[in-house]
């Protein structure tokens, strides 16, 4: 998420390009089958810019692909085929509450739910979330579009290789690992979670890290498959 949550967050354009499309040469690796460098700016024609300048081979990153940017922005959206998740932009499922605290009045914070909100509070965040979703979707439509509700893939396999960034991560720190300094990311007030993350894994076993690697080639196909259908997947 070191694009897109950020991104997010602060309302910017967060482009995170395709794997080997862009040189890490120069950047700190943490995943080395999975790192990828992209730009986050203010607008779509930005991130254009910024990827037309850092595209392409470098003779340094051996993984980057020699493949050529094309960018048309006047391509007309009603050719392009466009689905959104289901489950994201849904009403009910963006409403739903997390609360599950037991009724009754009393002291500060009785009655609140998830994130201390009461069940009015969390009421209306629902609907300024289904309102954001439904403006998405509209824009989308008023600007040509055709778009298609779909439910995502199940895919169980998915939640159990996640061990694989934490293995490759370990590769790349080792050194600091081994030599303790490590666990300088300990100190200060908010103290990181990788020095622990770092040491456990590795003592994952070699056959476990391959045997993930191979779920993940099935993962990456039955994706493809999927997408073969759409040019673009909008989630909330």
């Amino acid at each position: 998420g070191s694009i897109i949550s950020p991104s997010s967050v602060n309302g910017v354009v967060g482009l995170r390009p395709t794997y080997g499309r862009v040189s890490r040469h120069g950047a700190m690796a943490l995943s080395n089958t999975m790192d990828k460098a992209g730009p986050m700016c203010r607008h779509v024609e930005d991130c254009v810019l910024v990827l037309n300048a850092i595209y392409g081979p470098d003779k340094h990153d051996g993984t980057v692909a020699d493949a050529a940017f094309k960018w048309n922005p006047d391509l007309p959206l009603a050719g392009i085929r466009i689905a959104y998740a289901r489950a994201g932009f849904d009403p009910a499922a963006a409403g739903r509450a997390g609360g599950g605290g037991a009724p009754g009045g009393g002291g500060a914070g009785r009655g609140a739910g998830r994130g201390g909100l009461t069940p009015e509070q969390q009421a209306a965040q629902a609907e300024e979330r289904r309102k954001m979703y439904q403006d998405v979707l509209d824009t989308y439509r008023k600007l040509g579009a055709k778009l298609e509700a779909i439910d995502l893939p199940d895919l169980p396999l998915a939640n159990q290789i996640g061990f694989i960034l934490e293995v490759e991560s370990a590769a790349s720190f080792d050194e600091l690992t081994r030599s303790g300094d490590v666990d300088l990311l300990r100190t200060g007030p908010s103290a990181s979670t990788w020095p622990n993350t770092f040491k456990t894994a590795r003592f994952v076993p070699a056959v476990e890290y391959l045997r993930a690697q191979r779920g993940r080639t099935i993962l990456m196909r039955q994706m493809a498959e999927f997408m073969s259908k759409f040019d673009v997947l909008l989630s909330a």
